[in-house]
């Protein structure tokens, strides 16, 4: 993605260890270029759930992304 010009990655002068990754203008448009289909298969994989269920499973998803609380 970065040969492509999608992203740029410099490394952070603060930690030598962590590469800082942007998005570029052209990966902001490929993104931006690529958000209705992406809604489209949302909403035809949450289709067979009642609004309540879908609720329920997108907040687990969410809470499973964000990881152990301590």
């Amino acid at each position: 993605m970065r040969n492509r010009g999608l992203l740029e990655v410099v490394k952070d002068d603060g930690d030598r260890r962590r590469k800082l990754v942007t998005v570029t203008g052209s990966g902001g448009e490929l993104v931006a270029g690529l958000a209705p289909a992406a809604a489209a298969v949302h909403d035809q994989m949450l289709a067979h759930f009642s609004v309540k269920e879908r609720d329920h499973f997108l907040d687990l998803l969410r809470r499973a992304v964000q990881g152990p609380r301590p």
